[in-house]
């Protein structure tokens, strides 16, 4: 489980396992930052940019549950994201997930779930 809640009201918190933290930097296609450069020009969603926050998020969130499973966490609980623009000469996009890995019991079964 991940999750953007600190508290879930059908769970317990078992353990709190510590933090897990993912960085993750993307360099944005020279070719494609003409078209977003046009696009924020006359208005509009830039694909671009939207696929390259999708990328990260998904980056990101695989990065933290590999960290949380070997801490032998079965949620991640309280994730943030954060993120930059880095443009020293070319376009990044910097993303950064931070969360807390934890054991989770269920408050129903009282018992340790696997997820």
């Amino acid at each position: 489980m991940v999750t953007t809640e600190a508290v879930l009201p059908d769970r317990q918190v078992e353990r709190r396992l510590g933090i897990v933290t993912a960085e993750v930097a993307i360099g944005l296609n020279l070719f494609k930052d003409v078209f977003t450069v046009a696009r924020d020009i006359v208005g509009g969603r830039s694909e671009t940019i939207q696929n390259a926050f999708s990328e990260a998020k998904e980056t990101v969130l695989e990065e933290m549950q590999s960290e949380a499973h070997d801490l032998g966490a079965n949620a991640i609980i309280a994730i943030d994201f954060k993120y930059s623009e880095i443009s020293s000469g070319r376009s990044m996009l910097l993303m950064v997930g931070v969360g807390t890995a934890v054991r989770l019991r269920s408050v129903d079964a009282n018992t340790t779930t696997n997820e």
